[in-house]
């Protein structure tokens, strides 16, 4: 519509035109000239109406991609005072175990809401729920028998609450409970993981040689350009105190610096200052971790590697882990996975070492807001390794994700 009216006072000209045109008394005489030179108008007006026509379907097409472009902004929607944006993350997963005491399921793994906004453009909020969260509960024995004597408070659902100031548009402040900044891989939203499950170094226990993906209480002052990214926190504790006060009167400092200046390239490096600890006993707790990225014509190398100190039974113990990873994209919809990570939670220990070796398929519906992934995971573990880990086993997992 809004195309035919800038051209309809063109159209009308013409109209008015072939009017005059007809009302013209035909003098008698060369009858053919003059039918000649009428048909001339024709053919003229008529290549003008042609022109016309195409100029109109241009702006058609000018208004449907203005129409299009409108509809993936993601809308906002007014509340209260400031603005709130609304997104979500649901994912189903399938498990199928072979070995190792690990029964088969179905869960809804996650099913986060977050809630987002702007109390004026230097001043955002953001709040990350997850229902989905199972809740744990902390026990002790009395008289033989097991009593209930709290819940664990990082199994809550609240997972992020922070208020983030910007200072400049490179300098920001995020205050609140938040993810550490440890692990390129850790650090990336669950929405767009590679594979269905994190890397081992992500999954550890917080106090056992474990790097990123878990949230603590604290503040973080982030610097970023183009090129590089700057990141200093200095949290409550190692992610035990999320959802709680400090148990301790001592902090953590952790730092991760990420370059990114040379084309589909990430380089980066991440860890903690000073001794640090965690709990009323002060265990040492101390991370490095280097990361590589690497992207082009459909492929991708990722790696981690991770050093860690702790006291998870009193007893200094040093691990170490780590991963590479290659993901192929056949084509806009279908891309291929395979990593391989070893896990080493004691490194003064022998046949201790968990050994995994991930293959998988990643089918985008649309991108990542509607994917199906699989993996095929080996897991092969050592007849030292900590319990936790459990015994050699084969694993398939499936994920069907929507996110929004």
């Amino acid at each position: 519509m809004y195309a035919v009216c800038r051209l309809w006072p063109i159209v009308v000209s013409m109209v008015t035109c072939l009017a005059a045109t007809a009302q013209e008394a035909v003098p008698e005489g060369d009858m053919a000239q003059r039918l000649e030179k009428l048909q001339q108008q024709q053919a003229e007006l008529l290549g003008r109406l042609n022109d016309l026509h195409k100029q109109i379907e241009a702006l058609k097409e000018e208004q449907r991609q203005r129409d299009l472009n409108a509809s993936k902004t993601p809308a906002s929607a007014k509340v209260g005072f400031g603005n709130l944006k609304i997104d979500g993350l649901l994912q189903q997963w399938f498990t199928f175990a072979s070995g190792g005491g690990v029964n088969s399921s179905a869960s809804v793994r996650r099913a986060e809401i977050k809630l987002s906004g702007d109390i004026r453009p230097d001043v955002h909020w953001v709040i990350v729920l997850d229902p989905a969260k199972p809740l744990v509960l902390t026990t002790t024995t009395i008289a033989g028998e097991q009593v209930v004597t709290g819940v664990k408070q990082s199994s809550r659902i609240l997972k992020d609450a922070f208020i983030s100031y910007t200072a400049t548009p490179a300098l920001s402040v995020d205050i609140g409970q938040q993810k550490v900044p440890f692990s390129m891989m850790g650090m990336r939203p669950s929405s767009q993981l590679p594979t269905v499950e994190r890397p081992l170094i992500n999954l550890l226990p917080y106090n056992w040689g474990r790097m990123g993906d878990y949230r603590d209480i604290g503040i973080q002052v982030r610097y970023a350009t183009r090129d590089a990214q700057a990141t200093l926190a200095l949290m409550n504790d190692n992610g035990s105190s999320m959802n709680t006060v400090d148990d301790d009167n001592r902090l953590d400092t952790m730092y991760r610096i990420v370059y990114k200046g040379f084309p589909g390239m990430h380089l980066g490096i991440a860890g903690t200052l000073g001794n640090g600890s965690t709990g009323h006993a002060k265990s040492p707790f101390k991370r490095l971790g280097l990361e590589f990225g690497w992207t082009g014509n459909g492929h991708t190398v990722e790696a981690e590697y991770v050093r860690a100190t702790d006291a998870p039974a009193g007893a200094v113990m040093r691990s170490r882990g780590g991963y590479v990873g290659y993901l192929y994209r056949l084509n806009p919809q279908l891309e291929l996975a395979a990593r391989y990570e070893f896990w080493d939670p004691d490194t003064s220990m022998r046949d201790n070492i968990e050994n995994d070796y991930t293959f998988g398929a990643n089918w985008y519906l649309k991108g990542h807001y509607a994917k199906i992934q699989i993996s095929l995971v080996r897991k092969v573990i050592g007849a030292n390794a900590p319990a936790f880990l459990g015994s050699s086993r084969t694993l398939i997992l499936s994920n069907f994700q929507t996110t929004w």
